[in-house]
């Protein structure tokens, strides 16, 4: 069996650029998380604030550090109750350059409230993240995440070679789970 997946894009130094400076507001009630996607948008060159709660979003949404430097994105978890989503997504489309970006596991963009500018699938790679914001910042709207398994302009092939059949199958099973086809 072969399997093929798009390779890894070159690094990201003009994305980087672009993104240098600006703010963004992480939404994550789980601290690992939250810590995690914090690192990865320091990597990026933004800087960052993080609530565990809507309330404390609104907070710092409404708080005078954002009105001197505003945020340009709140990057959330789609986990949040549908309630809180839907507020915190007014919120954001109350202030036209604020775009909220949501990181979700399961849920279809036909279930999301209106306002929603991009949604990541997790696991959140870094590629993918420093594109989807780039996009946000280039004023696009940023599509949903294709599904697992497009192949792109460049394909990776994988040999699998074991000479147990039931760890070639283990091994078959668990890059299908990857995405790779």
């Amino acid at each position: 069996a072969s399997f093929a997946k798009p390779l890894a894009p070159p690094p990201r130094t003009a994305v980087e650029d672009t993104l240098r400076g600006r703010r963004a507001l992480v939404v994550n009630d789980a601290a690992p998380n939250q810590s995690l996607l914090h690192y990865q948008l320091i990597a990026l060159g933004l800087s960052t604030d993080s609530a565990s709660s809507l309330a404390e979003a609104l907070a710092l949404l409404r708080g005078p550090q954002a009105v001197v430097k505003p945020y340009f994105a709140v990057v959330a978890n789609s986990e949040m109750s549908h309630d809180d989503l839907r507020a915190l997504a007014r919120e954001v489309k109350a202030r036209p350059a604020l775009r909220l970006v949501l990181l979700s596991s399961s849920q279809s963009p036909d279930a999301l409230p209106p306002g929603v500018d991009a949604v990541i699938k997790k696991p959140v790679g870094q590629f993918e993240l420093a594109d989807r914001l780039k996009e946000l910042l280039d004023g696009e709207k940023a599509p949903v995440p294709a599904a697992p398994g497009t192949v792109g302009p460049a394909i990776l092939r994988i040999l699998v070679a074991d000479d147990d059949k039931t760890n070639q199958k283990v091994a078959l099973l668990m890059l299908k789970k990857l995405g790779y086809t």
